[in-house]
């Protein structure tokens, strides 16, 4: 099982450690609740270093990218980002991954049990293309910082005004002394910062924003919570709501998939537009506390319609929310169950996000 370079503080802060995509990593530290409210009300700090990085350059690098993804790549300006996807000819979901553009090169995260498909993926298109694909993945680690106090707790040690970057944008620029970039994203339905350090520096950055955010009520946050964030804020987790048997069509992510342009399973995606009877993600609030989780049964009208994807209660809105794949989708408002151990109760189906944070 890898480790990130944060393994022993994890350890020394009494995390609770679990395997996922092929890493050991915290999933809590005090409890999932205290860690989410923390990041919604004030700060979370997140070792993110088990992501994939990936950096191509080459004259063709754009062109490649563009044919390989969902997302139209060429003409991004510098220091742009979006979220895309690597789709397979029948449309499912190799990976969802965030894109980067810069002057010389194009980085990519991707997810970490995915990495070395992904790898594997690009390699084996490349056809002639004049693009090289480098791992950084070792060798430049990850941090979040997410919250309403992540700016101004991160502004004591870049230089960078952070007010001026926007959403879904980076910067090259120093950190507490070190070089690295900062990109303003998340995963968590708050604003926030995500920061890439040389892994020799990785632990040091850690200690230093703990060490300035203890103040503003930062703490280190781990998968749980990370995990009970990304669904209110109704963002998909590969394996649950993203995998090759699903496509982004399905999944509501139509503005992030550019059927004008060509890529690897527009066609199939076309017919997925086009194809109403097919599975949709909803979202539904369910009675009581009783968590649905994945695979829990969805029905309507006494007929099985469809199947969770993900479940849990909401420490910020007090409910039991979840994501579930229905036949055709579903009116919002409209009255469902889900079967949970055997018991089926009651649910309405609601909007997605189920959360979004105040401007």
């Amino acid at each position: 099982m890898l480790r990130t370079p944060l393994h022993h503080v994890h350890k020394r802060l009494g995390a609770k450690l679990v395997e996922f995509g092929g890493w050991e990593m915290p999933v809590q530290y005090t409890s999932i609740t205290e860690e989410h409210v923390a990041t919604r009300t004030n700060a979370g700090l997140f070792d993110l270093s088990h992501m994939g990085r990936l950096e191509l350059t080459g004259k063709d690098r754009t062109k490649f990218l563009s044919r390989m993804t969902t997302a139209g790549v060429e003409g991004l300006p510098p220091g742009k980002g979006k979220y895309s996807f690597l789709c397979d000819p029948e449309g499912g979901v190799i990976d969802d991954i965030v894109i980067y553009s810069f002057a010389d090169f194009i980085r990519l995260v991707v997810n970490a049990g995915n990495r070395i498909q992904v790898l594997a993926w690009l390699e084996d298109h490349k056809q002639s293309d004049d693009v090289e694909i480098e791992d950084l993945t070792s060798s430049v680690s990850m941090i979040a910082i997410q919250g309403p106090s992540a700016g101004s707790i991160l502004q004591r040690l870049v230089e960078i005004p952070l007010p001026d970057l926007p959403y879904y944008w980076a910067r090259a620029g120093e950190i507490a002394g070190d070089m690295g970039m900062i990109s303003r994203t998340g995963y968590t339905g708050e604003d926030g910062f995500e920061l890439y350090v040389q892994t020799d520096r990785c632990e040091r950055t850690w200690s230093l924003l703990s060490d300035v955010g203890a103040r503003a009520g930062l703490v280190p946050s781990g998968l749980g919570a990370r995990d009970t964030l990304r669904l209110e804020a109704g963002m998909p987790l590969y394996g649950h709501e993203l995998s090759r048997d699903l496509n982004p069509i399905q999944a509501g992510l139509h503005r992030f998939v550019d059927l004008e342009k060509e890529f690897i399973g527009r066609d199939a995606l076309v017919l997925a537009k086009a194809n109403q009877k097919m599975r949709r993600l909803v979202g539904l609030e369910v009675e009581g506390r009783r968590i649905p989780r994945q695979g829990a049964d969805v029905y309507r009208d006494n007929r099985k319609t469809g199947v969770v994807t993900s479940g849990t209660h909401s420490p910020t809105l007090q409910r039991t929310i979840a994501m579930a794949y229905v036949e055709g989708g579903a009116p919002i408002d409209s009255l469902c169950e889900v079967d949970i151990r055997g018991k089926r109760h009651a649910a309405r189906v609601t909007a997605i996000p189920f959360y979004k944070r105040g401007k």
